[in-house]
């Protein structure tokens, strides 16, 4: 024999079924936006971020340790006022005295043979 039906009872029960849909709803609602919210934080992560160019990159390291180019940005040495004597051009006597000559085959020996 069926049971008498409580009208009541019926109607919490579709109320509550009610009340678990929505509030499954809110969750997945909530983790929907969660997951907009860090795609948007990502995007404006990398639209803040200093990209690489290639010219700020290192070159890679030559094995040898020799520059490609020696000669650029190669410092000259400053001469001194006594450094503008040739040294080619200078003989020194037994006195030790300094004779400065302008021919560099200018002096006293004979070494012809």
């Amino acid at each position: 024999m069926p049971q008498p039906v409580d009208m009541l009872s019926e109607i919490s029960r579709t109320i509550m079924a009610e009340r678990v849909q929505e509030a499954a709803t809110r969750g997945n609602m909530a983790a929907l936006q969660n997951a907009q919210e860090q795609l948007k934080a990502e995007g404006r992560a990398k639209e803040t971020q200093v990209g690489k160019t290639t010219e700020s990159e290192n070159p890679e390291v030559d094995a040898k340790g020799k520059r490609k180019n020696p000669f650029v940005k190669r410092k000259k040495k400053k001469r001194s006022a006594h450094d503008g004597d040739d040294p080619s051009h200078v003989f020194y006597s037994a006195g030790e005295e300094k004779t400065v000559v302008d021919d560099p085959n200018d002096h006293d020996l004979d070494i012809s043979v």
